[in-house]
């Protein structure tokens, strides 16, 4: 793998090349970026599935292809957006045969009528390496209500969906549910700031509360375990695709209330400002990143 750098560091000193202009509302750096279209905003992700980094060679085709659009959901649901229509562009390997592909196709599809999706087009090929599937997700919202990584002030806290950890070995990365739904609600509730989790608890909830100038103090304790899975694995090891997302105080009460869905919410945390970014902390002020590690890096192993 590249070495010397992180996925963090390099996409810093790429966003400032980028182009922007007036129609642009959000752009790179957090889950997915907005455009004005009239009365409402488009919001537009890219993501990608690769074989023997996302899945098995073995993995049922239906699974990966419902995995690619679930992850892209993730992302929509993250932004409390509704979903709307989908661009796909694969290269499959050369070893799959045509029933490979009718089923890759069939579980996205699958996926795609159950929460709305258009498959409007695309591309697609053939690779001598490992099959790579990438796909483009547009969804919407009405004029600029939606969610970003920064919006939390000072003395929210922090609250997840579900549950976190060995989601690899319990195929949870695989079958999965995008919290779309739970997403738009939190909109409509009007949380601070919210991303999805893909590469880490602990990571992700960072650069959250990174995103917002402000200071994270994480109660590694309240984190809800998903079976077989440790702290460690919970904070570290990724590919959850649940919601975390802060609120005031004051709104806590609220919250419990209302929240009508089957998946439980936790509180796991609170944001300050203590003179400047610094790493995250647990409760008794120990840097979660020394105790734990820092979560996956595309560009590190």
């Amino acid at each position: 793998m590249c070495k010397g750098f992180s996925e963090d560091s390099f996409l810093k000193s790429l966003f400032p090349k980028l182009n922007s202009n007036n129609d642009l509302l959000l752009g790179p750096g957090d889950d997915c970026a907005v455009f004005s279209c009239g009365e409402k905003s488009l919001v537009i992700g890219v993501d990608q599935v690769i074989e023997g980094r996302h899945y098995l060679a073995e993995t049922a085709a239906v699974k990966v292809g419902r995995k690619l659009l679930a992850r892209n959901l993730s992302d929509i649901a993250a932004m409390g957006a509704t979903p709307k229509f989908a661009l796909l562009a694969s290269a499959s390997s050369s070893l799959n045969n045509e029933d490979w592909l009718v089923d890759f196709h069939s579980g996205l599809l699958d996926m795609a009528n159950e929460y709305g999706v258009c498959l409007i087009g695309g591309d697609l090929a053939v690779t001598n390496n490992e099959s790579v599937a990438s796909l483009t997700i547009i969804g919407e919202v009405s004029g600029r209500e939606f969610v970003t990584r920064g919006g939390a002030e000072e003395g929210d806290v922090l609250y997840a969906t579900g549950y976190f950890g060995n989601s690899f070995l319990s195929e949870h990365h695989l079958n999965f549910v995008p919290r779309v739904e739970e997403g738009e609600w939190l909109k409509e509730f009007g949380v601070t700031a919210m991303m999805d989790v893909t590469d880490g608890l602990l990571q992700d909830a960072t650069k959250l509360s990174g995103a917002s100038q402000l200071n994270l103090v994480l109660d590694e304790a309240a984190v809800l375990l998903r079976s077989g899975a440790d702290v460690k694995s919970a904070l570290c090891e990724g590919e959850d695709y649940e919601l975390i997302f802060t609120l005031s105080k004051e709104r806590e009460s609220r919250l419990k209330e209302e929240w009508a869905f089957e998946v439980p919410i936790t509180k796991i945390g609170t944001l300050d400002f203590d003179g400047g970014v610094k790493p995250p902390v647990n409760s008794q002020g120990e840097d979660l990143q020394s105790k734990y590690g820092k979560g996956f890096d595309h560009f590190d192993g």
